[in-house]
């Protein structure tokens, strides 16, 4: 049998102090492998390691709780959810520790709180505008009403200066010397002011901080400190003694002085006017302490960067006091009341030139929409005189003092100076053709784009009459009479119809009618003379021309003297009727219009041996002719 080998470590003089688990994961590991070279050397497995699983368990009951803990150890260091947890245990300690060791804890989050910023207002602008306004009305409401306050007592106060005595005798002063009335009244009631602050680095002579007054204007901060350290240099190079660390206190330019506060670190340089109370001192030096104070700490690393030291602003601007004579004197009641008044009575004189310059201005608009008035100049005199109007009126437009008195003006109000032109508005040009053609009762006229429409009832003599006008008027390039009828006019087209188409046959070598129609050459007859009549009603008069008909029996000779013959037939029966139409006759003789030179005859020819009728209307006045309509 192989010879057992049993391993012992012994601890006995190792333990002054308490092993470690790492320590105790060690002798477990050299145990192994001790145990592992033994064996090997043996060249046989020992008898309590007969076999690889033995040597597993053994190892298991060895080292499981150190493989567990190594285990817990990589998933502690791999899983980022549990270093998130531990992290987050530590992570407001960290802040507050690097924080407290330099700025770059804040340059590194800056642009990420920027950025973030600037991303949540883009997407939810309300909900910075639901946090923000109650912050921002508040403090608007507020500034309003000081400003509000603030005003008022100002306007009380300049009205008490400028309606006393005082205040004249000031404003003289100013006019004489040459001032402001604004200078002098503080020259006289400026008990002191305190205009301008300034905190300057004592090593350096470099502005840490400045304030200025409302209503001062500033200079360069840094040449009035560069100025002041070469002055402080100066008096203490030629008056100061060996040892001697007393410094330059104050500064005088006439009604100016500069007082200065000194410390090692930094000085206090106040610029006053007139003369401040005795404990001012006291109370530059309390803030130069307090401004020390709060900024010890950026002394230290001071290179020239002023924006640390902006913090010792609120200690600065507590030193910007002023105090005015009887600063404190409440302001009499008539000085109130005085102020009202002359409040009401400007409010009433912006109300009064507004009323009459809105109702100028309706007056000038109700000129600009009459036809006919073209405004080419108003002047306002402020309502003491009449306001002047100058325009162009066209002689048919409405009297200017009809329309503004029609609209409640009095035309005392008003000076109008009217310059005579002719106007090209539509509804002027209506205007005026209606006044030249004296349209009838029952006429309407109207005017678009150089057209004149006339509709209604009339006589056609009035019609050819109002066209001729029309178109002579300027503006009117064409008359339009579609809807304008002369109810006459319609039995005229029936008589001239009938005439024309009237048939009237002869027999071969006679002028009398054939027996069948007899009666249609008598109604041609009367017609004529019924159309005599109407034409003569209606200002015209009639032009009837016969044409006189054969056919090819006979000689030519003989056909055109036929058909004069028949001509004069109606011509004759018309001057037996005493009418006065003037009538052209023409034979035409033999009618070949068959064109085949064949002679006929008998009742073949009947239709050829006849007369036709033309009637032509004409005005009794110049002849011009019916149709006539454009020019």
């Amino acid at each position: 049998m192989p010879e057992e080998h049993v391993f012992h470590v012994d601890n006995s003089e190792a333990q002054p102090s308490t092993p470690q688990p790492e320590d105790r994961i060690v002798e477990k590991v050299i145990v192994l492998d001790a145990a592992a070279r033994s064996s090997a050397a043996d060249r046989a497995v020992p008898a309590s390691f007969r076999t690889e699983e033995e040597m597993r368990r053994l190892r298991s009951l060895l080292l499981q709780d150190e493989i567990d803990k190594i285990r817990d150890l990589e998933h502690r260091l791999n899983d980022h959810t549990t270093k998130a947890h531990e992290v987050s245990d530590v992570i407001a300690e960290a802040v507050v520790m690097r924080s407290g060791k330099d700025a770059m804890l804040n340059k590194a989050f800056e642009p990420i709180v920027e950025t973030s910023l600037k991303e949540s207002l883009r997407k939810n602008p309300n909900d910075f505008i639901n946090v923000f306004f109650p912050l921002i009305g508040s403090t608007i409401r507020r500034s309003i009403s000081e400003s509000f306050n603030s005003m008022l007592g100002s306007l009380s106060k300049s009205m008490e200066l400028s309606l006393s005595l005082k205040g004249v005798q000031w404003r003289l002063e100013g006019w004489r010397t040459g001032k402001s009335f604004s200078e002098i009244v503080m020259l006289h009631t400026l008990v002191y002011r305190v205009d301008q602050v300034f905190l300057i680095h004592s090593e350096t002579g470099l502005v840490l901080s400045h304030v200025v007054n409302e209503g001062v204007t500033s200079r360069d901060a840094d040449m009035v400190s560069g100025m002041l350290t070469a002055i402080q240099d100066f008096a203490r190079d030629c008056f100061n003694s060996e040892g001697d660390n007393s410094s330059l206190n104050s500064l005088k330019m006439d009604e100016y002085t500069i007082y200065l506060v000194q410390s090692p670190l930094a000085y206090l340089a106040c610029v006053v006017r007139g003369t401040p109370p005795v404990d001012f001192l006291d109370r530059l030096n309390e803030n130069l302490e307090l401004s020390l104070a709060e900024c010890t700490d950026f002394f230290a690393d001071f290179k020239g960067d002023a924006a640390p030291f902006q913090v010792a602003k609120k200690y600065l601007n507590d030193c910007l006091s002023q105090k005015f004579v009887d600063d404190d004197k409440p302001v009499p009641v008539w000085a109130k009341w005085s102020s009202i008044g002359v409040a009401c009575l400007f409010v009433l004189l912006l109300f009064a030139k507004w009323y009459h310059s809105y109702r100028m201005d309706n007056g000038v608009e109700i000129l600009r929409k009459e036809p006919g008035l073209l405004v080419v100049d108003v002047k306002d005199n402020w309502g003491f005189s009449p306001w002047k109007v100058v325009c162009l009126q066209d002689e048919l437009a409405r009297p200017m003092e009809q329309i503004l008195g029609e609209n409640g003006y009095d035309p005392d109000d008003i000076d109008i100076h009217s310059i005579p032109f002719v106007s090209h508005e539509p509804e002027v040009i209506r205007m005026r053709v209606a006044k030249k053609i004296l349209p009838p009762e029952g006429v309407e006229v109207g005017y678009k784009d150089g057209v004149l429409f006339l509709s209604g009832t009339a006589d056609m003599n009035w019609i050819l009459q109002a066209r001729q006008t029309a178109l002579a008027t300027p503006g009117v390039l064409s008359v339009d009479t579609s809807e304008l009828h002369d109810p006459r006019v319609a039995e005229l087209t029936g008589l001239i119809n009938a005439i024309e188409t009237a048939t009237v046959r002869f027999p071969i070598g006679s002028d009398t009618p054939i027996a069948g129609d007899q009666r249609a050459f008598n109604k041609v007859i009367s017609d004529l003379v019924a159309l005599d009549r109407l034409v003569k009603q209606m200002g015209l008069s009639v032009n009837l021309t016969i044409y006189g008909q054969a056919d090819a029996t006979g000689s030519d000779r003989r056909n055109y003297e036929i058909s004069q013959a028949r001509a004069r037939s109606i011509a004759s029966k018309l001057y037996a009727q005493q009418a006065s139409i003037s009538i052209v006759l023409y034979g035409i003789g033999a009618d070949l219009s068959h064109g085949d030179g064949e002679k006929r005859t008998g009742g073949e020819n009947l239709d050829k041996r006849k007369i036709d009728l033309k009637v032509r209307l004409v005005r009794m006045a110049d002849a011009d002719q019916l149709p006539v309509i454009k020019k």
